[in-house]
């Protein structure tokens, strides 16, 4: 009995491995050749259609793979599009690409924070130009936010719109396709491309819209040395440019300033210039004619941010301040450098406003720890641009840069006191106390001295009394007529005055 039973259970397990055997050869034959599994009818034909297709793909993106012996292409999965394609897509020197004559247009925002999902775009501005980088149509906006972030939700990083402002602004989603418009067969200039990339994405997902890739340009990919200058901030941007630029500036006066970038850029780059993808073509129903010199404002801005003091001496350290590897790599820190420049040229202690940018930047997901190592390699290159410009002579970008000739010498005191202040409102108030105030000079002693010179003067000698005064020889206490030398020089001495001779009677005149 025990024997039978054993033998049951050998056939049993016998069968269910023949059934694994055949389950994984049909398998392996179905994906190493997928016409014999559509002759078969073992799979649904959409399947299969979808597995030639992804086939097909991951051939076409590899050829080295596809075309050589022994290896196996493997097939991936190909995303949905708009989640791993960026939406600008920046131009090259290379000959792979698609060049561009026509317009370009210069977009710029103005955001509550430093992170796209988290954080709004309350202003919106773009600037049109033609071929040249001559400006044709001026558009901005304010945005109502979508979502509130608190307090510090209605207000941008720099404090310049007001609450009150955003009261009948429209949102996004209805101004989509105006945006749209004003960027369909155009060039996307931007100043620091991944940040204004990455808000721009989100509200096009947020207005549930997913537009073309678009060709690109930014500034900061350049580098300073397009420019000649040591970084391309703004401000150092528009003293290249001798632009006017207001700070803190709205997000206008920063399109304009891209904008004014382009002839430059375009005289330098222009030819060379490629783009992996062609503009995005016009949206369909579109009447919207662009006119050279219009301006489109659909947001009313009530408050206009003041004009700050700018600190002159600080203003021309930071112009002269060499960019950080975190700028060029960390769009975030980018654009919270940017911030910082601006609240350090208002010349006065900004503390509270620092520490507002600091728990946005920790919002975007920055450590204290990191925000302290981009303070102090700010406050280290302004050591250095102050180092440079009192010790040696001012290099050919400062010069430029600067609006009036920059002096050497040793650090005044006022001028410490700039950087001291700088290190006070970026937390660190004690990074400059390596830097000792030049001693104040020690009076000299009374007779010291090349010429042996008291420092004080003599006081004057007291008026002379009223006496008279000689005209002949301009001395005090005789007249003209005693003076010892008038008679000498003309008709000698002049002897005491004689009385008058008397005159007798007078005889009558008689014959003779």
């Amino acid at each position: 009995m025990e024997g039978l039973l054993g033998l049951l259970l050998l056939g049993a397990a016998a069968l269910v491995l023949a059934g694994v055997i055949s389950t994984r050869s049909a398998r392996s034959r179905g994906a190493s050749d997928p016409v014999d599994r559509r002759s078969g009818g073992s799979g649904p034909p959409v399947m299969l259609a979808e597995l030639a297709d992804l086939t097909h793909l991951a051939n076409a993106t590899d050829p080295a793979e596809g075309s050589g012996g022994g290896r196996e292409s493997r097939a991936t999965p190909t995303p949905a599009r708009g989640r791993t394609r960026e939406l600008l897509q920046y131009a090259g020197t290379d000959a792979r690409g698609y060049s561009h004559t026509g317009d370009y247009a210069a977009i710029a925002l103005l955001t509550t924070g430093y992170a796209p999902y988290q954080d709004s775009v309350l202003e919106l501005a773009v600037t049109r130009t033609d071929g040249r980088g001559h400006p044709i149509e001026r558009y901005c906006t304010l945005l109502r936010p979508t979502h509130g972030t608190g307090a510090a939700g209605v207000l941008d990083r720099l404090r310049t719109i007001s609450p009150d402002d955003l009261l009948d602004a429209p949102t996004f989603a209805e101004l989509a396709p105006a945006v749209l418009e004003l960027l369909a067969g155009a060039v996307v200039v931007t100043h620091h491309g991944a940040h204004e990339q990455g808000f721009l994405a989100t509200l096009f997902v947020k207005a549930g819209i997913l537009p073309e890739p678009m060709p690109a340009l930014s500034l900061d990919r350049f580098g300073p040395n397009l420019f000649g200058t040591p970084n391309v901030r703004t401000g150092t941007l528009a003293r290249h440019l001798r632009v006017a630029f207001p700070v803190p500036a709205t997000a206008a006066d920063h399109a304009d300033l891209v904008a004014a970038t382009l002839p430059s850029v375009l005289s330098r780059l222009g030819p060379s210039l490629t783009y992996p993808c062609r503009p995005a073509s016009v949206p369909a129903g579109s009447t919207q004619v662009i006119t050279p010199g219009g301006a489109r404002i659909h947001g009313l801005r009530r408050h206009r941010p003041p004009a700050a003091i700018v600190t002159p001496f600080v203003g021309e350290l930071l112009a002269a301040a060499p960019l950080s590897v975190q700028e060029l790599n960390d769009p975030a820190v980018a654009a919270y450098t940017e911030d910082i420049t601006v609240l350090l040229s208002a010349g006065r202690i900004v503390k509270d406003e620092v520490n507002d940018l600091a728990q946005r930047m920790a919002r975007a997901g920055t450590s204290a720890e990191q925000l302290r190592a981009i303070a102090a390699r700010l406050l280290e290159s302004l050591r250095e641009a102050a180092f440079r410009r009192t010790t040696s002579p001012a290099s050919a970008a400062t010069s430029r840069l600067a609006s009036k000739p920059v002096k050497t010498g040793a650090l005044t005191d006022t001028e410490l006191r700039h950087l001291r202040a700088s290190a006070t409102s970026l937390g660190i108030p004690g990074y400059f106390d390596d830097l000792i105030p030049p001693p104040v000079p020690v009076a000299p002693e009374p007779g010291s001295g090349s010429f042996a010179r008291p420092v004080r003067k003599p006081l004057p000698p007291e008026p002379p009394a009223r006496l008279p005064r000689c005209g002949n020889c301009l001395r005090m206490g005789h007249y003209t007529a005693a003076c010892p030398s008038f008679g000498t020089s003309r008709t000698g001495a002049i002897g005491p005055v004689e009385p008058p001779r008397r005159v007798g009677p007078i005889r009558p005149i008689g014959p003779a």
